[in-house]
Parts: structure tokens; sequence; C-alpha cells
């Protein structure tokens, strides 16, 4: 194209350019140029940033053959639906509207001003034109990073005070770092020293910095100093303040220590959190010993028995649940039982797990305990006699298929004629029923036991 004719180009408002693939325009006589482009029927349009005409058009080709290979690639759609949703800018205004009207006569219009100042100054700036899905944890690390970094930017390599350096802490935790327990211990000391001259945070829910430190102790060299921790905190306050998120942190505690820590809390502290709290940490902690440490604890009465508490078949299944997820537990959990046939909560757990070598040890504590056939033995013999399975003509429902019991009938055939009579008769009845009812086993054999020689048990009537 030369001079002249490029001249009169320039003067045109629209220009067609990859055989009528692209447009360019510009909106008046001067300007930058704009491109549009449709495809698969959808028209896109954007800015060039250029106000001379070659350069525009480098540009739109560019953004078209870009736009060509999202679309190929699947990509466009995900870019088309991010910028649709409301990004965090648009969220944080909402909420700075509204969070004023929500709090009047509630909060102090100090507090308020703080929370807009932030937003404003640090979270908008950095989070504004993300979309809120976007908004995960590794943008939240990363966001603390940066501004650690602009703070050595602004403040040089001078050390911070320990109570500036909680979130580095915290990040350094989420890391799975092990924290040195003098630094945390240290950020305890600060915040101690500055409720000297700071009261209002020992007043009624201002507890969360110091909930945050103590939290911290379940990821240092030494948890078990969490205990003297939260004592010498719960003495400053006039009344015990609950900090769940204590109790949370320990549930997610690295190391034996960790689980020591958390039973001493419940024997020491137990006002520091709610029993369904505690529960939750022990059960979140995954491992046989903090599971037996939990029930230990209920068979004591050290918890478990507070008004509006934790419900006993709530913790039943919860434990039935983490049992079935982990063999090695499970059958920690049996050889435990054995030895101790009175802990009657994990028995309700094994009962409620089901299998028939679970019912026969089950049986053989009952007769132990000249304890007669009651239904916990009912519930667990029906979970062994019947299995489960899909139904194949109705989505979502299951049929109930007979399930041999060959071990479990002749231990409570055995039982006949002696001091536990009755419970094998029972025993024997309830199986006979859940035959009629669902049918016999192909691999069972009619008589318990013929080896044994004995007649066929009259159990019925």
């Amino acid at each position: 194209m030369d001079d002249v004719a490029l001249q009169r180009a320039e003067k045109q408002k629209n220009h067609i350019i990859l055989g009528g693939k692209v447009h360019l325009y510009r909106r008046g006589k001067r300007g930058r140029y704009h491109c549009s482009a449709t495809i698969e029927g959808k028209q896109y349009r954007s800015a060039t940033e250029k106000d001379d005409l070659r350069q525009a058009e480098e540009v739109a080709e560019e953004w078209y053959l870009k736009l060509r290979g999202m679309v190929r690639s699947g990509d466009l759609e995900k870019v088309t639906a991010r910028k649709k949703e409301m990004t965090f800018k648009a969220a944080a205004e909402k909420f700075l509207e509204e969070f004023p009207v929500l709090t009047e006569g509630q909060r102090n219009p100090i507090y308020i001003a703080g929370h807009e100042r932030r937003a404003r100054k640090y979270l908008i700036p950095f989070f504004g034109k993300k979309g809120l899905s976007e908004i995960t944890g590794g943008l939240v690390n990363k966001y603390r990073m940066h501004r650690i970094a602009r703070a050595k930017e602004r403040w040089g390599n001078l050390p911070l005070p320990v109570a500036a350096k909680q979130n580095l802490f915290c990040a350094m935790a989420i890391d799975g770092q092990i924290l040195p327990v003098g630094l945390v211990r240290a950020g305890i000391g600060a915040w101690v020293e500055s409720t000297k001259t700071q009261t209002w945070k020992l007043h009624d829910n201002n507890h969360w910095e110091i909930e945050r430190w103590l939290a911290l102790l379940a990821f240092t060299d030494n948890p078990l100093s969490v205990v003297a921790a939260v004592q010498e905190i719960g003495a400053l306050y006039r009344y015990p303040q609950q900090m769940e998120g204590v109790v949370e942190a320990f549930g997610n505690a690295p190391g034996k220590q960790g689980e020591e820590a958390l039973v001493q809390l419940v024997r020491e502290c137990p006002w520091i959190a709610s029993e369904h709290t505690f529960v939750g940490a022990f059960l979140r902690l995954n491992s046989g010993s903090a599971l037996f440490s939990m029930l230990d604890l209920l068979k004591e009465g050290t918890f478990g028995k507070a008004r509006g508490g934790i419900d006993r078949r709530d913790i039943v299944l919860k434990v039935a649940s983490q049992l079935q997820g982990s063999p090695t537990v499970l059958a920690e959990a049996k050889a435990r039982y054995l030895s101790d046939p009175s802990d009657t909560l994990l028995e309700l757990a094994l009962a409620e797990v089901g299998g028939p070598d679970m019912v026969v040890s089950i049986v053989r504590a009952y007769a132990q305990r000249r304890q007669t056939f009651d239904g916990v033995l009912a519930h667990a013999t029906r979970e062994a006699a019947t299995q489960r399975q899909p139904s194949s003509n109705w989505s979502g429902a299951y049929e109930l298929h007979p399930q041999p019991l060959i071990e479990l009938r002749k231990e409570l055939y055995g039982l006949l004629g002696g001091p536990s009579g009755e419970l094998g008769r029972k025993g024997l009845l309830a199986i006979d029923r859940l035959r009629d009812e669902y049918g016999v086993s192909d691999c069972e054999p009619r008589h318990p036991d013929i080896q044994a020689g004995g007649s066929w048990p009259r159990v019925s009537g």
C-alpha cells in the first residue's frame, strides 16, 4: 500500500482485513482503532490501542489468530465465563456498602472505617480484577508474600516485631514447616503485654488474635506447651472464652505430641471448645491411637455428658465410618474389644461395621458377661446376614441378598445347653427369621454344627 492509498484509507472509518474476517474501525474521525470478528455465530470485539492503521492491522491479525486458537482448545468459553463472573472488587464494594448498615449500633465506627481502609488500600488493589472463583488459598498465600515483600521494600530488612509475624508463621505452618516454640511463645507474650494498655482485647469476642497464636502451637516442636499457655490466657479473662480454632488446629497437628496435647486439653481445659469440636479434632487425626484415646475419655466420663453435648449414636456412626475406612485401625479395634469387652461404645461401633467375624466376637463378649440377646446384637446379626447390592431396576436403590453365617451359627449352637443357652437360642431364631425373609445362602449347611453330634436345635416358638 503506497502513501497516497494509506492516507485515503486512514480517512475511512471502517476497514476489512483477512478476507473480510476482521473489521477495523474507529469511533469519530480520529482516535484509536478497534477490531471485531464473528466466530461460530458470536461477535467479539477488542481495542488495538493503536491510532496508526498499519500497526492496528498487525494487532488485529494477532488478536484474531489467538481468538481462533482459543475457540479450538475450548479456552474461550472459560475466559468468557470468567469475565461474566462477579469480581472481587464488585463483591468488596457491595460488602463495604452493606457492612455499616448490618452492624449499625453493634460496632464502633472506627472498627468499620478500619475495614474499609484495609480493603481499599490492600485487598482491592491486589484481588480486585479476579473473579470470586479465582480467590483460592494459594492466591491468599501469594498475597501474604506480596505484603511481606512490599514491607521489605519500604522498611528494608530491619527485623519486624514477633507480633507482626503471625501471618508469616501461619503460612509456614500451612507449608508443613515445624515452628520453634520459642517464637510462638514470644508472640503470645507480646500479646499479653499489649493487653495492659489495650484492655479491649480482654473483652468478650475479642480473642481472635490470641486464638491464632495458641493454634500455632500445634505446629511447633513442643505442642504440649499449649495447655500451660491456654491456662495462662484463660486466667486473664473474667469468664472462660471458647476458642474453637485452637482445638481444630490440633486436629491437624503432625506427630504423636499433638494427639497427647489434645487429650490434655480435654482433661484440663474442657471450656476452650465444645464437645463436638473435640470429637471432630480426634477423628481428623485419623489414627488408631487418637480414636482409642477419644473412646477412653468418653468411657471414663471426662467428656460426653455435657448438656447439649455430643450424641452417642452420632459418635458410634462416626467411629464406625473411620473403622471401615482403615483395615489396620479396625484390626486394632477388634483386638482391643476382645481384651476389654466392657467397652460398650466400641462394641456399638463394631456392631455397626458388621461382618460375621465381628458378630462372633460380640457373641463371645455377651456370653462372657451373661448378657442376653438384645437390639445391638440383632442389628449386627442383620448387617452380617445380608449384603446390599445395587438394584438393576431402580437407580439409587439396593437389594438385600443373604450371606453365609457358618461360624456364627456354629458359635450360637455351641451355647445351647449352657449358661448362655438363651443367647444362643435367640440368636439362631433371629437368623432363621432373616432367612425366611431374604432366603438362605447356597453355601450354608442346614445344621449349624453337624460334627458336634447334637440334634437339630428346636429354636422356634
